[in-house]
C-alpha cells in the first residue's frame, strides 16, 4: 500500500463509509428536489404561448430583405428573438439593421395579427442597400408543430381573431 501522508489520512477519515445512512439521504433528497423543479417547469410551460415572432432572416435569396430587431411587443421592451407572443392583434416596435452608410435607422410600429400556433419571420424590405427607409414584411410564416390552436386561444392573454387587421 502506498504511503498516505497526513492530508490523505484526514481526507479518508472524513469520507463517509458505505454503512453510513447519510450517504443515501443526500442523493435521494437532491433527486426529489430535481423532480419537484421539473414538475414546476412543466406546469409553467403549459401556460407559455406557442406563437413566435422572429427578426432573423431565414434565407438570403432576396437581396432587398434585411434582419429586424424586435424592440417591444405590446409596449413591453424585449430583445429576445424569437419572442413568444399570445395570439391576437399584437403591437410590435421594430428596428431594421442599419443600411450601408446610414446613420439613423427609423423604427417602425406595426400591428400584427398573430394566429395561434404560428411562427412569423419578419424582415425589413429596402429599395436599395443605401436607403434608410424600409417597410416591414413577413418573410415566412409556418405552423408550430405539436401545438393545438384551440388550447392556445384558451390561454391567458390570447385575443379573438374574428376581425381582420
Amino acid at each position: 500500500m502506498p504511503y498516505a501522508g497526513p492530508r490523505e489520512q484526514r481526507i479518508r477519515k472524513n469520507q463517509p463509509s458505505v454503512k453510513d445512512s447519510s450517504v443515501c439521504k443526500r442523493p435521494c433528497a437532491s433527486v426529489s428536489a430535481v423532480a419537484l423543479l421539473l414538475l414546476t417547469v412543466v406546469g409553467c410551460a403549459s401556460t407559455a404561448h406557442l406563437s413566435f415572432v422572429h427578426g432573423d432572416l431565414q434565407t438570403r435569396v432576396h437581396r432587398d430583405l434585411y434582419p429586424v430587431t424586435i424592440l417591444a411587443v405590446d409596449g413591453e421592451l424585449s430583445f429576445d428573438s424569437p419572442r413568444a407572443v399570445a395570439p391576437g392583434p399584437r403591437w410590435l416596435l421594430l428596428q431594421a439593421a442599419p443600411a450601408q452608410g446610414a446613420g439613423v435607422v427609423p423604427q417602425k410600429a406595426i400591428v400584427l395579427r398573430v394566429e395561434p400556433c404560428t411562427r412569423y419571420y419578419l424582415a425589413a424590405k429596402r429599395q436599395s442597400p443605401m436607403a434608410s427607409d424600409w417597410e416591414v414584411v413577413v418573410e415566412r410564416k409556418e405552423p408550430v408543430s405539436g401545438c393545438n390552436p384551440e388550447s392556445e386561444l384558451k390561454k391567458p392573454g390570447a385575443k379573438a381573431l374574428a376581425q381582420p387587421l
